[in-house]
């Protein structure tokens, strides 16, 4: 985040040493960015919550009302008005900055500890010649806490140089110890992944793609005629389907085939098309066929995971049985980041996070499910968890709808927060021998929300180790 902001103009300096003031105690090397600078302004702008009243304003905004780094990016970040602090010695940054992370000791096991980590998919792709587990609790070694989701790794040929390459690169500690925890744990094995695609709708993916690109993460990419072909069980054992602004209609429909044949290949007239990916006929979207294929895949063993709009295909399409969509009378959300809670805090999906946090959310539908079903959802919308599943509530009077958006919204807007309250944010759903992750947001919303990218780098890492839910023991 420091070096975004310098990257945009915005001095940032390093206090020389540990100070404080009315607003706390700060470490040395702690980052202060001062507001007597010529980019004051957009400092102000990228570094404090947005506030938009949502309720109240006739007018809606065309686009997200909140985008301040702190919450997105998941840096603390404390706005200081004790005039004292004009007086620490900081030092003006005059080149990036990087955390290069170390390998301590020298031993049989290497712990990686889960900080919330986004580094942690590409660290794994990175280690892929190796085994890899994962603890499913926390454990303690010479009075350090070692969180679920930490890392522990058995000394193997050639892992001490592949270790620290990614601890260099990739900023991430590791630390030698003599024995392995005594603590559940699980292998991670990267799966066989791939990023569905519609021809419909090729921008939405693309923030997905570029990270997977950036990060080196090895995936394959489909298309509807992919879908149609079916035997997806056989080729992938992960398919991504990232967020899309079609609805169920125009995933399933696709391009009219009225145009059919439409091309996209590489001509000499136009040399630059044709690429990531070509056709012959880009029309005619996934099919009702082509759904039963990926149903077929999920119930054969296969990981669905959908973002964002991609979820009306399993929610609305019926690959997830036995969740609706709720009734909300006047719900409206501009792209604004919430706070959400962790049903299962020691799911999987879970992991680096604490059990109440934030996630960014664009005005999509909501979900409901029944009481029996309510351990498939993993994150929730707000903190407070619902006592019944009554929908057809009495309006709350205006005081009460008030403490409801304070306490949901940190940054930017939201209107009719109490209908929000308590809606799957994440749901986790069995079908058959495989499952179907599907997410009520974007976590890859734009490249821009980095800290909620491990929601997803999650389910990717602990695919095959999700745990059971109450309903799918008895499938």
């Amino acid at each position: 985040m420091v070096n975004l902001l310098r990257s945009h103009g915005i001095e940032v300096r390093r206090c020389r040493d540990a100070f404080e003031v009315k607003e706390g105690r700060f470490a040395a090397g702690t980052y202060l960015v001062r507001l007597d600078q010529p980019y004051r302004s957009y400092a102000h702008d990228l570094l404090i919550a947005q506030k938009f009243p949502a309720d109240k304003t006739p007018h809606k905004p065309y686009d997200d009302v909140g985008w301040a780094l702190p919450f997105t990016q998941g840096v603390e970040v404390t706005a200081i008005e004790d005039v004292t602090v004009r007086d620490i010695e900081a030092d003006l940054l005059t080149e990036d900055v990087a955390h290069p992370g170390t390998v301590a000791g020298d031993s049989g096991f290497y712990l990686i500890k889960d900080t919330g980590q986004e580094a942690l998919l590409a660290a794994r792709v990175r280690l892929a010649d190796f085994d890899v587990e994962a603890v499913e609790k926390s454990f303690s070694i010479d009075k350090t806490e070692y969180p679920a989701g930490s890392w522990v790794i058995a000394d193997q040929p050639g892992l001490r140089p592949a270790l620290e390459g990614v601890a260099d690169s990739l900023g991430i500690d590791v630390v030698a110890v003599l024995s392995a925890p005594d603590v559940s744990r699980h292998r991670l094995d990267l799966p066989r992944l791939a990023l569905l695609q519609t021809w419909s709708d090729t921008q939405s993916a693309g923030w997905l793609r570029m990270v997977f690109d950036d990060e080196e993460v090895p995936y394959t990419l489909i298309m509807d005629e992919d879908i149609r072909a079916g035997g997806l069980t056989n080729r992938f054992d992960v398919i991504v389907f990232p967020n899309t602004d079609d609805g169920l209609k125009s995933i399933i429909n696709g391009i009219d085939p009225t145009y059919s044949p439409l091309t996209y290949t590489r001509t000499e007239e136009y040399p630059t098309l044709g690429f990531p990916t070509s056709s012959e006929d880009i029309t005619g979207g996934l099919t009702w066929q082509g759904v039963q294929h990926i149903e077929d895949f999920v119930r054969g063993g296969g990981v669905l995971m959908t973002l964002g709009g991609a979820s009306e295909l399993p929610l609305d399409g019926g690959i997830a049985k036995d969740v609706r969509r709720a009734r909300v009378k006047n719900v409206y959300t501009p792209g604004s980041e919430l706070q959400v809670r962790f049903r299962r805090p020691d799911h999987p999906i879970a992991y680096g996070y604490p059990e109440i946090t934030s996630a960014f959310r664009e005005n999509r539908p909501l979900y409901r499910v029944r009481h029996a079903d309510e351990g498939r959802i993993i994150l929730q919308w707000g903190t407070k968890i619902p006592t019944d599943d009554k929908e057809d509530k009495s309006d709350d009077d205006a005081n009460e709808a008030e403490r409801a958006t304070k306490s949901l919204v940190l940054c930017g807007g939201i209107k009719g927060a109490d209908e929000i309250m308590g809606k799957p944010a994440i749901l986790d759903i069995p079908s058959g021998k495989g499952r179907v992750v599907a997410y009520d947001f974007d976590p890859i919303h734009r490249y821009l929300t980095l800290s909620d990218f491990r929601l997803v780098w999650n389910t990717i890492l602990n695919w095959n180790d999700l745990p059971p839910t109450p309903e799918s023991r008895n499938e």
